[in-house]
């Protein structure tokens, strides 16, 4: 290789690794939400880890509040004969964007345009957020969905 290419690629390689060291060492809490994981998920012998239940934590400058049974909501009401429910199972897609600077999730946009239509229909937000959790989603409808939509 030519010395006019090769030294300038060495000198971005190294630049590159030094400015990469640099940013995880003093960007390491936005680069992971370990700490807030922590703070808020808890121990479960089924589901490895549920959210902490009736708990409020931020995400950017919006307060999450996780319901009686560990989702992110308010407590999911009496179920009646008139009214269909709807349960979406998932991770963060579902749960919200916990790591975004932003909280989003689609669960309550969908509710909202449902009570628009005044249609009798109740949207249950029953997303997990967390990496590679598929088996422990699908454990999640036996072990606690099914309760919260016949509740």
């Amino acid at each position: 290789m030519k010395n006019y290419i090769k030294y300038p690629l060495v000198v971005f390689l190294v630049g590159f690794l030094i400015s990469e060291i640099a940013f995880r060492t003093f960007y390491h809490r936005e680069l992971t939400i370990g700490r807030m994981e922590d703070a808020i998920f808890a121990d479960d012998s089924v589901l490895f880890y549920v959210y902490k239940p009736n708990f409020d934590f931020k995400v950017g400058n919006k307060i999450v509040h996780t319901n009686k049974d560990g989702y992110i909501g308010e407590d999911f009401g009496e179920k009646t004969e008139n009214k269909f429910r709807i349960a979406f199972v998932g991770s963060c897609g579902v749960a919200g964007s916990l790591h975004q600077p932003e909280y989003y999730s689609f669960c309550p946009i969908l509710q909202q345009l449902f009570t628009q239509a005044n249609s009798q229909v109740e949207i249950l937000n029953c997303g997990i957020d967390g990496d590679y959790r598929s088996l422990e989603l699908f454990k999640s409808i036996d072990y606690k969905v099914k309760k919260s939509i016949l509740i």
